[in-house]
């Protein structure tokens, strides 16, 4: 592929979804669970099928064998005219810790540590620890109408689920929904300043204790309701303004599970295997791309102190402009690309993961730091060449910020952009601790505290603060790096001194 035309942009945009389209498909192979054992009825092993194929794009164990993606290798519907759904389950009941799943690498990780919180709204007398009545689960290859994945609430079925929910998805019966509302960042006095999104409640089939409960109305009589909705709306973090908490979460109305439902299927994005499969092969695609024109070395680049290299590099450009190849410096290819393939590229990497680490690692780092800078722009902030800072790149109008693209990279350096790379991990982190939007990279989410699953991504951190008495319990995600110290971009402005530059790539 010598370039990408405008109609491979165009495909792009297409494949992702970006429109928030739902995309229902009846599985005909579909089962019927009922008339087995109370495990097999509602545990299912998840088979690997989305990283199967190309290895360079693939997450793979220690065997090298494909690892399970939790949240599109599960098919979502069961039987949807009853209500039968499947979940993935990211923290199950009575957890100390909250865990999220990351769509990209499709793996579970830990966010936060619950602790003992104040209720916010004074509803109820105690402090609100974890989750106790009900696991936290998403719907698969579901994303809601705030473009997360679509959360389930799953009561009942407590001890399989703790021992089988890091492999395995479950079989659950909706029986209602509610109204989440959430306050992006701050105090939110206003009603217009809460956005809205639906929450499904489920219950395990198979519980016996449960498994005639058929609305919520019918739950709140078997658990302690108050409890769940002081947990929805303070447990999962608050908003903090200097040392104020604010609420970030609260319960509105509830709802039937046919309106639920109903509402899920015309307002959220339903990722069916066509449409996967289209954004997997144009993210494949756009990757492939990037990786070859950005990690090439420019002749004009090199740095020469001899007149005998003088010479060989006077040869290499000739040759070059022979052969009608373009010599552009880095800066100008990376501006170039951003430019071009910006949005593709930031909305990619959100759903297809770009590297395999086990197959080239250069490549993976170097996609790692491509990434870092992308999460940055997309934040709101730009890299100012002239200062060598990140630095605020505010919306002015809807689409458009104070420093568009063009002018980002006016000024740049081969060099400056060293340092952009370089200081992006940096800046994510500074925005972590100040409480704002932000990201940490994970590896492998291992330790007595992690899930033990390979993730090697950049995960989204929520603004949300645990407002715990505890401070140890407070810091809890303060603790681990935002990224491994042992990586480090390698410089494109010095490129004689550069070990992997004398290879061609980066990283």
């Amino acid at each position: 592929m010598k370039q990408l035309s405008e109609k491979f942009v165009f495909t792009i945009l297409v494949s992702l979804l970006l429109n928030g389209c739902a995309f229902f498909k009846k599985d005909k192979s579909e089962i019927v669970f009922g008339n087995k054992e109370y495990v097999d009825g509602f545990v299912s092993s998840i088979e690997p099928k989305w990283f199967k194929g190309a290895q360079r794009f693939a997450i793979v164990d220690q065997q090298r064998k494909p690892v399970p993606h939790r949240f599109f290798d599960v098919n979502p519907f069961k039987k949807i005219e009853s209500g039968n759904i499947n979940v993935v389950v990211t923290t199950p009941a009575n957890s100390d810790f909250l865990n999220q799943i990351d769509i990209t690498s499709g793996q579970i990780f830990v966010d936060e540590k619950f602790c003992d919180q104040k209720d916010e709204f004074d509803e109820l007398k105690n402090d609100v620890g974890n989750n106790k009545f009900f696991s936290l689960a998403v719907l698969p290859r579901v994303l809601d109408q705030l473009n997360a994945h679509q959360k389930v609430l799953v009561f009942g079925g407590d001890e399989y689920i703790r021992k089988n929910f890091g492999t395995h998805s479950f079989d659950v019966k909706v029986i209602g929904g509610f109204i989440e509302q959430v306050c992006p960042f701050g105090g939110c006095f206003k009603a217009d300043q809460w956005l809205s999104r639906i929450v499904l409640v489920a219950i395990q089939n198979g519980d016996e204790k449960l498994d005639n409960v058929t609305t919520i109305a019918e739950l709140q009589r078997k658990v302690d309701w108050k409890y769940v909705k002081a947990f929805i709306q303070n447990g999962q973090g608050k908003n903090k303004v200097t040392n104020k908490f604010f609420a970030r979460n609260r319960m509105g109305a509830i709802v039937s599970s046919k309106q639920a439902l109903s509402y899920i299927n015309g307002n959220s994005t339903i990722f069916t295997i066509e449409k996967l499969k289209q954004m997997r092969l144009s993210c494949y695609k756009l990757y492939d791309y990037l990786w070859r024109d950005l990690s090439k070395i420019s002749t004009s680049s090199i740095e020469v102190d001899t007149l005998e290299e003088v010479r060989k590099k006077a040869i290499l450009l000739k040759n070059k402009k022979t052969k009608g190849i373009k010599d552009d410096p880095f800066w100008r290819r990376f501006a170039k690309n951003n430019k071009k393939f910006g949005k593709q590229y930031k909305t990619c990497i959100d759903y297809v993961n770009p590297s395999n680490i086990n197959d080239d690692p250069k490549r993976h780092w170097f996609f790692s730091y491509l990434t870092a800078f992308h999460n940055l722009q997309d934040l709101g902030y730009a890299f100012n060449c002239n200062r060598k800072v990140w630095e605020v790149n505010p919306m002015v109008i809807k689409g458009k910020r104070v420093k568009s693209l063009q002018e980002q990279f006016r000024n740049c350096s081969d060099l400056d952009l060293d340092r952009a790379f370089e200081y992006a991990p940096y800046m994510l982190d500074t925005l972590r601790k100040a409480s704002r939007q932000s990201f940490r990279y994970i590896d492998y989410d291992s330790g007595s505290k992690g899930s033990h699953q390979k993730i090697y991504n950049w995960v989204s951190l929520s603004p949300a603060t645990m407002a715990c008495e505890d401070e140890s319990d407070r810091d809890f995600s303060f603790e681990r790096a935002i990224f491994p110290k042992d990586v480090v971009w390698d410089k494109r402005g010095n490129t004689r001194k550069s070990n992997s530059a004398e290879k061609g790539v980066i990283y």
